[in-house]
Formats: C-alpha cells, sequence, structure tokens
C-alpha cells in the first residue's frame, strides 16, 4: 500500500517544524499571508516601528554604533561602520570587558591606573595613577593642590569634588570638596557651589547672601524693614517686626502707645499750705489738687 503525504510551504504567518512558530508581529505586512521565512522567521519585509534585527527583534539600531544609530544596516540591526570605542559586536551591545579600552576592546588599560582600571571609551584611568605615574594622558590633570594618594585629590577647590576633582557640586552642596551644605533658608535650598551664596534669594526674614538671620533692628523679606523705633536693643521679632521689649515709657507690639505715668521713684511730694500737694517731678511740676 502507498502513502502519500503532501507537504507545504508554511504561508499562514507562521514558520519552523511543521510551520508551529508565529512570524514577528513587529515584521511589515499584517493582513498579508505571510509575513516572515517560512524556514528562519526572518522578516520578508522591513520592520514596523523602527525596529531592527532579523526578525524585528530589537527596538531600534543602537546608539553604540560609530556615527550613531541611523548608521546601521535595516532590517538586520547590525552596525554598518563599527562600534563606538567601549563597545563590541555586530549590534555594539556588549561592553569592554573590565582592563581594556577602545575600538573593539582591543587595547589594554595601563599599568599606571590603581588596579589597571581605565574608562572603555579612552583609556584614561578609572582611580588615577598609582604613585610615582604621570602620564597625563591617562592620568588626568593634576590634583590642583599637589597631593593626591593613589591617585585620589586629597582636597579639591570650591565648587568641585571627585577622586580627581573632576565634578561639580550636586545642587544644595558648596565649597571645597562639596562639604558644606547649602543655607535651607535659600530658596529651592539652591546656592552658589564656590561661595554658597543663595542663587535664587532668600525666604521670608533672612537677609542676602547667605540667607543668614536678620541683623538686629532689621525684619521681613530679605530683612528690608526697620524695626520700630521704639523698641529696645534687644530689636524686634524677624518675620512680624513685634518688638521683644520696649524702651521705658512705651508699650505695644510696636512700642508705640505712651504710658500716661511717671514711675515712682521719679517724683518728690511736698505738703504746701491749705492742705494743697504739689508734686514735683524730675523734669516736670505739675498741681494735683487738695490733700
Amino acid at each position: 500500500m502507498l502513502t502519500v503525504f503532501a507537504i507545504h510551504k508554511c504561508n499562514n504567518g507562521s514558520y519552523g517544524t511543521n510551520c508551529s512558530r508565529p512570524c514577528s508581529h513587529h515584521c511589515q505586512g499584517s493582513g498579508i499571508p505571510q509575513t516572515c521565512d517560512h524556514v528562519t522567521g526572518a522578516c520578508l519585509q522591513e520592520c514596523q516601528d523602527g525596529r531592527v534585527g532579523e526578525q524585528c527583534q530589537y527596538d531600534k539600531c543602537s546608539e553604540n554604533c560609530n556615527g550613531g544609530s541611523s548608521m546601521c544596516s535595516h532590517p538586520w540591526g547590525t552596525c554598518s561602520l563599527g562600534c563606538k570605542p567601549g563597545y563590541l559586536g555586530l549590534h555594539c551591545l556588549t561592553e569592554c570587558l573590565e582592563g581594556t579600552y577602545g575600538e573593539d576592546c582591543r587595547e589594554m588599560c595601563s599599568p599606571d591606573c590603581v588596579d589597571k582600571k581605565c574608562y572603555a571609551e579612552n583609556g584614561t584611568c578609572v582611580d588615577g595613577c598609582i604613585d610615582g605615574a604621570n602620564v597625563a594622558s591617562i592620568c588626568g590633570p593634576p590634583c590642583p593642590y599637589g597631593k593626591s594618594a593613589r591617585g585620589v585629590c586629597l582636597l579639591c577647590p570650591a565648587g568641585k569634588t571627585g577622586i580627581r576633582c573632576e565634578k561639580d557640586c550636586d545642587i544644595g552642596k558648596y565649597g571645597a570638596g562639596c562639604i558644606q551644605r547649602c543655607s535651607p533658608y535659600c530658596t529651592k535650598e539652591s546656592c552658589h557651589a564656590v561661595n554658597g551664596t543663595c542663587k535664587n534669594g532668600c525666604i521670608v526674614n533672612r537677609v542676602m547672601p547667605l540667607c543668614t538671620d536678620c541683623h538686629v533692628g532689621w525684619y521681613g523679606v530679605n530683612c528690608s524693614k526697620l524695626c520700630s523705633k521704639y523698641c529696645d536693643d534687644a530689636g524686634c521679632d524677624a518675620v512680624t517686626g513685634k518688638c521683644l521689649t520696649c524702651v521705658k515709657g512705651f508699650q505695644g507690639d510696636l512700642c508705640e502707645e505712651r504710658i500716661d505715668f511717671v514711675p515712682m521713684e521719679n517724683y518728690i511730694a511736698v505738703v504746701g499750705f491749705a492742705g494743697v500737694i504739689i508734686v514735683s517731678c524730675m523734669g516736670f511740676s505739675y498741681f494735683m489738687g487738695k490733700a
């Protein structure tokens, strides 16, 4: 008895053994019977949505291609001009192994680098050079104050930090090595990285440039208002302007209400003729009435 087998090429959007695997949905040509090779699954037309690869499996061309993401072959996604220094592979997605750098990672980091570690793109030492080494091209610039330990700067100038003083201070910090914090009274807590002066002014009742407390006798926004002249030497509240204490003879929040009496120690009472009392005050005298 003769058995006959009918063999058909995959044509229903599938490929592989017994047409058991679906074509990628990123292949161009949705709605047509077959969008990929019936054996390999490679897309027959361009990829959708800027994707690349034989089956459009990659999101886009790698930014690590020489010349940028536009310099790769479609639809396969391989970098036409090779990889930028520090990467390798057809799609330039693999970083150099530690200790190597350059095009296709063919170069070795210098033994003058601390722990022989260097940046994959240019070979400069990650942690600076070992003591005694002074190769500017790989060690980076010298420490600003000439003091280092195993390639790490011990002291950075104002506004800088990092092992080679190569980094700017983060927002909210300033000074040598960026170890000081901006005043919490700076608007947005942001200040100049070198001297700590507040970039955006101060919150209420603080004085520029460092947003410190108001000087005695001043209050309000940027400490721009004078306290009442009847406040005593202690001054007034930096926010409200209310006197902390008043000069003698005045009262009230701003010490502008005159007190209508004379302290006991400042007068002398004299009993005169006909029962009349005369009060003699220091600097004043007036008639009080009958006894």
